[in-house]
């Protein structure tokens, strides 16, 4: 098993880094990056495809395949860092975008991938981009998927505005399986968005799925929400609510 992590890992690290080499090419032209769309799904393609493929053979072995969306600095790469037992394969690049740059100075732009263990059950987890120009790579990573993570940042301007814009994007990928929706940045910052208003909110839109806060920098507080998205998967294949 340790073999297989690191040549999964040694695989994963060659595709980022060409995948990265792309980037760095365009990274300072917006359009440019647009314009290599089809080269980016190409590439991301060939880092997830292990996995699109072998959906069955990972259920079978007790693995699952998750995916982390959400805003950009809601803390998608981080709470990976925090939970990952290999290194973390990640695509980091200059953030463009004016609500990357507000947050951050660098933003993932195809991938953040680690693997975790929650109850004797292997995780394989994929952090989608936060910027909206890349939300062509969340799709491609929900191929194969068991599970989402919706993270929202709750100290951006209009979080619930947010919320929605995730929820519709990954509305057909919600209907058919498990998500959590994972509220950040919750007790420091000035927003009066109260977790009552996140449940009514996505209540009030058709989904059901459970809200949590998390402090994505806090291992434990990372298992949680794993944990709780894993029992969703288990509920719903043994036909619970």
């Amino acid at each position: 098993m340790y073999m297989k992590n690191i040549a999964l890992t040694s695989e994963s690290a060659v595709n980022s880094e060409a995948f990265n080499t792309l980037l760095d090419r365009r990274s300072s032209d917006a359009v440019g990056l647009l314009g290599k769309q089809d080269a980016f799904t190409a590439m991301a393609e060939s880092i997830v495809q292990p996995n699109i493929r072998r959906k069955q053979e990972l259920l079978k072995k007790n693995e699952l395949k998750i995916v982390v969306a959400g805003n950009v600095g809601s803390g998608k790469s981080t709470s990976i860092k925090a939970i990952s037992e290999i290194p973390v394969i990640s695509t980091e690049t200059r953030a463009t975008e004016t609500d990357a740059l507000h947050r951050k100075e660098t933003t993932t732009t195809a991938i953040d991938y680690g693997v975790a263990h929650i109850e004797n059950t292997k995780l394989h987890i994929y952090g989608a981009p936060g910027q909206r120009r890349f939300d062509f790579m969340s799709d491609i990573l929900c191929k194969g998927a068991s599970g989402m993570i919706v993270m929202i940042d709750n100290g951006c301007l209009n979080p619930l505005t947010e919320i929605d814009y995730y929820l519709n994007q990954h509305g057909h990928f919600l209907a058919s399986s498990s998500g959590v929706i994972a509220i950040t940045h919750f007790d420091d910052n000035n927003t009066q968005t109260s977790l009552l208003d996140y449940h009514t909110y996505i209540l009030k839109n058709g989904f059901t799925c459970p809200v949590m806060l998390l402090d994505a920098r806090n291992k434990q507080e990372v298992e949680k929400v794993l944990f709780k998205l894993l029992l969703q998967i288990r509920n719903s294949k043994n036909g619970k609510i």
